[in-house]
């Protein structure tokens, strides 16, 4: 039953962060807060439960963070809400999920890129594509993969 509410909370932050991501190129520091929240009082059931991975959480928090750190160095090219939308993930999904959605996000982002140039023939200074969008294939993938 954790487990479902676990996902379904999952899936349900991710459709209002991607739409919110598309519309404004932005995620609220609200919207951030409150599937932090969602995901504390989660973790808190599952640790009632006796059935929380602290090793995976540690991994998955590590590898947010690691983004959060790209994020910063790079000027922001992978945007500071997407880095910490990814830290968030550490209290929904394991690590490897998170690695996997961020590299098929990553991938994603790269072909539309691509497709970009291609369509405004290498004029795209200043473009920015919404990343978070980017990764619906890999949350499919999860969806299928459960």
């Amino acid at each position: 039953m954790i487990e479902i509410l676990n996902e379904l909370s999952f899936i349900i932050f991710f459709i209002i962060i991607a739409i919110k991501d598309i519309k404004k190129k932005y995620i609220s520091h609200e919207l951030l807060t409150m599937y932090l929240v969602v995901g504390i009082l989660i973790c808190l059931l599952k640790i009632y439960n006796n059935c929380f991975d602290y090793l995976e959480l540690i991994k998955s928090l590590i590898f947010g963070l690691l983004i959060y750190l790209l994020s910063k160095l790079s000027r922001e090219c992978i945007g500071t809400g997407d880095a910490i939308y990814f830290i968030i993930n550490s209290l929904y999904i394991s690590f490897y999920d998170n690695l996997m959605l961020f590299l098929i996000g990553i991938f994603t982002a790269g072909g539309i890129g691509f497709i970009l140039f291609i369509v405004n023939k290498g004029k795209i200074k200043n473009k920015t594509i919404a990343f978070i969008p980017c990764i619906t294939l890999g949350i499919i993938w999860r969806i299928l993969c459960l």
